[in-house]
C-alpha cells in the first residue's frame, strides 16, 4: 500500500508512469491509483519536488506540476458532461463535491511542505530565468526554460483553482504560503522576467496569457492580506507592469486590482521613495486610462465594479477610491 510519508517507492512508478503516458497520466488516474486518499496523492508528489532523482529533471517535475493543478479541477473527480447536468441540484451537488476535494487538499498542504518543495525545486531555475531576462537573453526557447514555464504555470493555476474553488482554509492557506519563499522566489521573479521580456522577438503568444495568469494570481493573494504589500510595493510593480501591460484591457484591469488590494496609496506614508513610486503609478494609471475610448473605458468601469470573486477585490480603502474615481 501507498504510505503517505514522503511517498517511499510510489514516487518512482509515478515517474515511470509520467515518462511512459505523459499528459495521457492525469490527476484522476493518480486519484484512483492512490484509492481516493488526498494524502497520498500529495504524498508522492512532494516526492518528485523533493526526491534528488527527480527534482532536477524538467521534464518529470512539470508533469508532476500539470498532475497536482488537476486535482484542482472538476474532471478529475466528476464523470459527467455539462449536457448530463439534470437539474440545478445537480450541478449544486456537483460543485459541493469539487469544493469538498479543493478542502482536503488545502488540508493535505497545509500538513505537508508541497509549497515550500515546490519553490525549493524551481528556485534555482527561475534565478537563471531572471538572469537570462535581465541581459536581454531569449527566455522561451531553450527547452528548459520553456518547461520553467508551463511547470509554474500549472503552479499558479494550482493556488489560484484553490484559493477561489475552496470554502475552508482558503485564509490560512494564504497565511501559510507567506511563511514560504513563494512571493520572493518564484512569483515576483517571474513576473520580472515576462515584463523584461515583453516586446521581445522570440516572445510567443502565450508569453501575454501567462503574464495574466501571474498578475491573477497576485490579486488573489494579496486580497485582504496586508503581509504582502511591503514585498510587491517595494519592487514599484505596478508601474513596471503598466509599462509593459498597460495597453492590454484585460491586464488593465488586474493591474487596477492589484493596486486596490495592496492599497498602494497608503505607501506615501513610508517616506519619499515609496510616495515617488505612488505618484509615478497615480500618473500612469491616469495615463492608461486616458488612452482608452469611452466604450472601452464604460467597459473596464462596469467590470472593475463588477464583484467577481475569480479576482477578487479589498474595496472601502484609500486606493480603490482613487481608481474608481478615475473610471468615472
Amino acid at each position: 500500500r501507498i504510505q503517505t510519508q514522503g511517498g517511499g517507492v510510489h514516487v518512482h512508478v509515478l515517474a515511470v508512469l509520467l515518462d511512459v503516458l505523459g499528459e495521457q497520466f492525469t490527476g484522476r488516474e493518480l486519484w484512483e491509483l492512490c484509492s481516493e486518499k488526498m494524502a497520498r496523492c500529495l504524498a508522492i508528489l512532494c516526492g518528485v519536488f523533493t526526491s534528488d532523482a527527480y527534482a532536477g529533471d524538467g521534464a518529470r517535475v512539470e508533469g508532476a506540476a500539470r498532475v497536482l493543478f488537476q486535482l484542482t479541477v472538476a474532471d478529475t473527480y466528476i464523470n459527467c458532461d455539462l449536457e448530463e447536468v439534470s437539474s440545478l441540484r445537480h450541478l449544486e451537488k456537483m460543485t459541493r463535491e469539487l469544493h469538498s476535494h479543493n478542502n482536503a487538499l488545502i488540508r493535505g498542504i497545509l500538513e505537508m511542505p508541497i509549497v515550500q518543495s515546490v519553490v525549493e525545486c524551481l528556485g534555482a531555475r527561475m534565478h537563471a530565468v531572471s538572469q537570462a531576462a535581465a541581459s536581454n537573453q531569449d527566455i522561451w526557447s531553450s527547452p528548459d526554460h520553456s518547461s520553467l514555464h508551463d511547470t509554474l504555470g500549472h503552479a499558479l493555476s494550482c493556488i489560484h483553482n484553490l484559493l477561489l474553488f475552496a470554502t475552508e482554509s482558503s485564509t490560512k492557506l494564504r497565511k501559510h504560503i507567506t511563511q514560504t519563499p513563494l512571493i520572493s522566489v518564484l512569483l515576483l521573479p517571474y513576473l520580472d522576467a515576462l515584463i523584461a521580456s515583453r516586446g521581445s522577438t522570440q516572445q510567443p503568444k502565450r508569453a501575454d496569457k501567462q503574464a495574466r495568469l501571474t498578475l491573477r494570481t497576485c490579486v488573489i493573494l494579496t486580497c485582504k492580506i496586508a503581509v504582502f504589500r511591503q514585498e510587491f510595493i517595494g519592487t514599484n510593480v505596478i508601474m513596471r507592469c503598466l509599462r509593459a501591460y498597460g495597453t492590454d484591457a484585460e491586464a488593465l484591469h488586474l493591474i487596477m486590482r492589484l493596486t486596490c488590494n495592496l492599497d498602494a496609496a497608503l505607501s506615501v506614508r513610508q517616506g519619499k521613495k515609496f510616495e515617488d513610486m505612488w505618484r509615478e503609478a497615480e500618473a500612469g494609471l491616469k495615463g492608461a486610462v486616458e488612452a482608452l475610448s469611452e466604450e472601452h473605458k464604460a467597459k473596464l468601469a462596469r467590470r472593475f465594479a463588477r464583484d467577481d470573486p475569480v479576482i477578487p477585490l479589498t474595496r472601502g480603502n484609500t486606493t480603490f477610491a482613487f481608481v474608481s474615481q478615475l473610471l468615472g
